[in-house]
């Protein structure tokens, strides 16, 4: 489970997708090159891939791949789809089918991309691990997904093992926020939930900000992260239909929120996940299409647009 950080929204929202980064202890962004129009898939995403028909989006996203959008797989979709893969959720025909459309248009450096404290060593910040082990695991990642059966030497939880722990982390971590938010006189129960995390991500925006110094910094970088995660927090302890992480329906969540990490490099992210995509839509302070589907991110006229004027026009 990720480490929460807390954002606010008080930088024009134009400024989301800037490829000039003004840094205090950082250089220019590593593995890939500030150019590029960084592009994540969820797992849905990426499981269509093994469809026969394949999708329609399919040819543009190729094309969009050779005209400066770097494509890549979350590290929660890698291993999701590792995991369906071992649990015969995705049959061997489905598996090569996917693997085969994703070699032609993900990015070969970083065809998995890992988050958490590697997203901090992409960004250059000085004090993260080196490059060295973030291109390290990206490549073993993209071997594993390729070969899901393979075993590498390294000493370790299993996936398996991860994923019970971050679905057991999901609840504990809500209930610990809840609690502390409780002792500091907020009244979760009776707040209105959206209002509820539009304060409690004010009352934390400085201290992040000054924590890294980065143009945009980082509270608009992970503004639907943590909008996302204190709504959660105070849905969870309503009386009246509470929010429950233990739902069956709901024990993927705080794996899921995992992709918003990938919106600080910047980035765009692919997904099919109607509650993500709803997310993204909900903050109008923040721009609309940051979260798109497949299907209406790879379209036609993209392939004619560059990635820094779509960028610039998806701030708008």
């Amino acid at each position: 489970m990720a480490t929460c950080v807390i954002s606010n929204d008080r930088v024009p929202e134009a400024q989301f997708f800037l490829f000039n980064y003004l840094r205090s202890g950082m250089n220019h962004r590593k593995l890939i090159a500030e150019d590029q129009t960084i592009v994540i898939l969820d797992t849905l995403v990426a499981r269509a891939l093994g469809d026969d028909p394949r999708p329609d989006w399919l040819p543009v996203l190729q094309e969009m791949s050779r005209n400066g959008y770097s494509f890549s797989l979350g590290d929660t979709t890698t291993g999701e789809l590792i995991l369906q893969v071992r649990n015969r959720q995705i049959s061997s025909i489905q598996h090569r089918r996917m693997i085969t459309a994703l070699k032609t248009f993900l990015n070969p450096v970083a065809r998995g991309l890992p988050s958490g404290v590697d997203v901090m060593t992409i960004l250059g910040y000085s004090t993260a691990p080196p490059i060295e082990e973030t291109t390290h695991l990206a490549r073993r990642m993209w071997r594993q997904l390729c070969d899901p059966f393979w075993q590498f030497s390294a000493r370790g939880a299993s996936l398996e093992e991860i994923r019970r722990e971050e679905r057991a982390d999901w609840p504990s971590w809500l209930k610990r926020v809840a609690d502390a938010v409780k002792l500091a006189g907020i009244d979760l129960p009776g707040s209105d939930p959206l209002t509820a995390a539009e304060r409690l991500a004010d009352t934390c925006q400085k201290g992040l900000d000054s924590e890294i110094h980065i143009d945009p910094p980082m509270s608009v970088r992970r503004h639907l992260e943590i909008r996302y995660r204190f709504r959660q927090v105070a849905r969870s302890v309503k009386a009246k239909e509470p929010y429950d992480p233990k739902n069956p329906k709901r024990m993927n969540d705080g794996i899921d929120v995992d992709l918003y990490q990938y919106l600080v490099l910047p980035a765009f992210i692919l997904s099919e996940d109607s509650i993500l995509f709803w997310e993204n839509c909900r903050y109008q302070k923040l721009p609309k299409r940051v979260v798109h589907k497949a299907q209406s991110f790879g379209k036609p006229m993209e392939v004619r647009t560059t990635p820094k004027s779509r960028m610039a026009n998806e701030s708008r």
